[in-house]
């Protein structure tokens, strides 16, 4: 059988038309996975003569033979698994992002999007279980257990599989990893911090040859999840907070306040940003003291409206306090904040 040694002639190669005998040597010179169709394109009842020669006497008998007739060439379909580990990705950053979702009116839910995790030491909040499970990633379109990496060929690893799309701007790969404790379940804590461990997964492999070596990322931290519900009617709205939060004992400082913003839109401004302004002091809300139930905390409160000053919207924004060694307040730390408009 011929052998190619180029990528591009060895695609070229698998299209021709080889014999069946091909089938068994396929696989010695292709590395990575192929899907290879196999057409036989003649058969023929001639054997080649010693030294390519008539023997003598030099008297040659023609006769002729009906072939062998078929409507449509028999193709025979060959999967053939990759026999190679692929390369190692080259993880540019990991950054945490966000997804808002406004499941009713006068809701708005953040959801943190971003392997090992653990809690921020220098907040205390639920402690982030110890395991991961294939359904802590919900998008994953793969998942496969006994995989092993060549710096760990013993060990046994779980392998969740996410699609990846080209950024053709950047001129980059990426992926959109949604992190959870198991299914819809936010993971626990407040702002934890994620290292993941990324490779190139290949399913169609030969034992062994799977996973490419394993990058480490850098840590990051996942934002906790918000929920704002906003109800009422009149010249009023009563707000509710929810998330995970940092869990304060008595003495130990204060906790995240949330401050509530009524703002107008101006008459004859486009600009989606520059047309709202606050609607004045009277019309702001500082939420502090929540509640707290396992780890999440609830800030309630309510805030005035203005009459007759045209469309409007709320807007919620989440501090978090840097205390000093006595219990006060040095700094302030923006962590969240939302939009919801108001009819």
């Amino acid at each position: 059988m011929e052998r190619v040694g180029a990528p591009a002639d060895r695609a070229a190669h698998a299209r021709r038309q080889l014999p069946a005998p091909a089938l068994r040597a396929v696989s010695e010179f292709f590395r990575e996975h192929r899907e290879v169709s196999f057409t036989g394109a003649a058969t023929g009842r001639f054997e080649r003569t010693s030294g390519g020669r008539l023997a003598t006497p030099r008297v040659l008998e023609v006769a002729f033979v009906r072939p062998d007739t078929r409507s449509a060439p028999a193709v025979v379909e060959h999967d053939i698994p990759s026999s190679a580990r692929p390369a190692a990705p080259v993880v540019r950053q990991v950054v945490p992002i966000f997804r808002w979702e406004d499941p009713a009116p006068g809701r708005s839910v953040r959801r943190g999007a971003v392997t090992t995790w653990g809690n921020d030491p220098a907040q205390h909040s639920t402690s982030v279980a110890d395991d991961v499970l294939h359904s802590s990633f919900p998008p994953a379109t793969c998942f496969s257990t006994g995989m092993t990496v060549p710096e760990h060929p013993t060990t046994e690893l779980k392998v969740a599989a996410h699609d990846v799309a080209y950024d053709g701007s950047r001129r980059l790969w990426c992926c959109d990893i949604h992190i959870t404790r198991q299914d819809d379940t936010a993971l626990e804590g407040y702002f934890p911090f994620v290292r993941l461990a990324l490779a190139r997964f290949q399913p169609r492999s030969v034992l062994g040859c799977h996973l490419s070596a394993a990058v480490t990322a850098d840590f990051a931290q996942l934002a906790p999840d918000r929920s704002v519900v906003v109800t009422g009617a009149g010249s009023t709205r009563s707000v509710q907070v929810t998330g995970p939060g940092a869990t304060i004992g008595p003495g130990s400082g204060p906790r995240n306040e949330v401050r509530l913003t009524v703002e107008r839109q101006l008459d004859g401004v486009t600009d989606p940003v520059l047309r709202w302004q606050p609607a004045g002091v009277g019309f702001t809300a500082t939420l502090t003291d929540p509640t707290s139930a396992t780890g999440v905390l609830t800030w309630s409160g309510a805030v005035a409206l203005p009459t007759g000053a045209g469309p409007l919207r709320l807007v919620v924004e989440e501090f978090e306090a840097h205390r000093d060694g006595g219990g006060g307040t040095v700094a302030t730390r923006l962590v969240h904040t939302d939009t919801v408009p108001l009819s």
